[in-house]
């Protein structure tokens, strides 16, 4: 905040000379350990820059690694910590940077931003593809009445889990994790996981996996509106070893 503001605030408050000549001199420590990876760098403030490590002096293939040794290198020759970011672009790098002050190091990796902005303005080039791979299957339920205890919620769980493993079955799909989806009256959707070191080899094991997931919402503050149950990581058929692995949880 400005001084004038922070004084106000705090009467007491006593200020310290600032010292430029220290200030410059470490800036220029931390600039030169910058030029060691990089010549495109773009100056913010004695102690901010942006760095271009695209193509950098050491061939190091991972921005994120660069920015681990920059971060160690300050530390042991200025002892001062330093926070970076790291992304694609120069606005999302510094967002990046801010978010683990002090000391810290966030990655803001490419997102689906080009993909949203197309398809909302009716654009999207995407072929039918007939031999898609599917990367899950699930079924879920809307209650008539929200569910507001365990016994209530396990009832309804049972004949979806028994529902969708007939799918299953009947489609001979194989999956190692089982995903919870439970939505509130307040429409909060949450969803709890677990991965299994073989396969689901049952309508029993699909059950106990939910069932022990389910365990872990409650209690519950509200009300639930719907239960859905997913298998994903999805497998070929099951073999010998996968029977005899089933549910090493």
């Amino acid at each position: 905040m400005p001084s004038i503001t922070a004084k106000r605030k705090c009467p007491e408050l006593i200020f310290v000379p600032p010292r430029f000549d220290a200030y410059r001199a470490v800036s220029q420590q931390i600039h030169a350990i910058f030029a060691e990876h990089t010549p495109l760098i773009e100056p913010l403030s004695l102690d901010e820059a942006y760095l271009d490590v695209t193509d950098n002096l050491q061939g190091i293939p991972v921005a994120t690694t660069i920015a681990e040794m920059i971060r160690a290198k300050i530390k042991s020759e200025t002892g001062l910590t330093a926070s970076a970011g790291v992304s694609y672009n120069k606005f999302l790098a510094k967002l990046a940077s801010g978010q683990n002050k002090p000391d810290g190091l966030f990655v803001i990796t490419p997102k689906a931003g080009p993909y949203y902005y197309w398809i909302a303005r009716g654009i999207d080039e995407r072929p039918v593809r007939a031999d898609r791979e599917r990367k899950s299957v699930g079924a879920e339920d809307t209650f008539a009445s929200d569910l507001f205890d365990l016994e209530s919620a396990r009832k309804e769980l049972a004949p979806l889990v028994a529902k969708f493993w007939r799918y299953c079955e009947a489609r001979s799909i194989q999956g190692r994790t089982v995903t919870l989806k439970v939505k509130f009256a307040d429409f909060q959707q949450i969803t709890r996981s677990r991965t299994i070191g073989g396969v689901i080899e049952g309508e029993a094991d699909l059950g106990t996996v939910s069932g022990t997931l389910l365990d872990q919402v409650f209690p519950v503050s509200k009300g639930i509106r719907l239960l859905g149950v997913t298998l994903s990581n999805l497998t070929g058929r099951r073999t010998e070893a996968d029977r005899q692995m089933s549910l090493t949880i």
